[in-house]
């Protein structure tokens, strides 16, 4: 396999919407399971209407709290996280 490996790792994405909603897949298509983040105090009500929840394990929101997120994301086993679209990099 292309990524083996990192097949037995968990990515996050922070605000897959937009064209950042292609990521999800694309992770999934190499084996490779994603959990989601959203930062609603950063994104657009028109760019959350893009999500599509079954493209990842879980959802997880982010309100302000870095280490309770982190803390949520490692009951998941995420060992990297991404921004999905610019509203993703902010918090």
């Amino acid at each position: 396999m292309l990524y083996d490996g990192y097949n037995q790792q968990t990515v996050g994405i922070v605000n897959a919407f937009s064209s950042g909603h292609l990521l999800g897949p694309a992770f999934r298509a190499r084996g490779v399971q994603v959990v989601h983040v959203t930062n609603r105090n950063a994104a657009l009500y028109s760019q959350i209407a893009t999500f599509h929840s079954h493209d990842f394990r879980a959802s997880l929101d982010f309100a302000g709290d870095v280490s309770e997120t982190a803390r949520n994301l490692s009951v998941w086993r995420v060992r990297h996280v991404v921004a999905g679209t610019k509203s993703g990099q902010t918090g």
